[in-house]
């Protein structure tokens, strides 16, 4: 008899960035648990509401940039994620942003989610 998994958010700290650059979401921003252990499946995280003032991408094997609209959790521990600021405005103090998403794991997912966002 298989033993039902729980999905648990183990990190979602979000993240600080200065404005006009950028910064990396890594495992301890960002990583879920099933019943209490990092999962040995493939875990994604599908963006279902993209930040206002910025863009989640992911670098690619020649080093470049590309805005993306799913995470997996092995870019996530390769350092391969990054929110990246194109707000341009005069900013006179911190500006919140956030992106939604749902975690899925074999085809399951989760509730959808909140990542916050400061940008200084």
């Amino acid at each position: 008899m298989a033993i039902p998994w729980d999905l648990a958010v183990a990190s979602r700290t979000g993240v600080a960035v200065q404005q006009g650059s950028s910064v990396l979401i890594t495992q301890s921003n960002l990583s879920v648990e099933v019943n209490g252990e990092c999962p040995e499946v493939d875990t994604h995280y599908v963006i279902t509401y993209p930040p206002r003032f910025g863009q989640i991408q992911q670098q690619g094997p020649g080093g470049e940039w590309k805005q993306i609209s799913t995470v997996s959790q092995r870019s996530v521990d390769q350092s391969q994620i990054r929110y990246c600021t194109t707000f341009k405005d005069l900013q006179l103090e911190n500006v919140t942003d956030h992106f939604k998403f749902k975690v899925d794991i074999e085809g399951k997912s989760s509730e959808e989610l909140v990542f916050p966002i400061t940008i200084q």
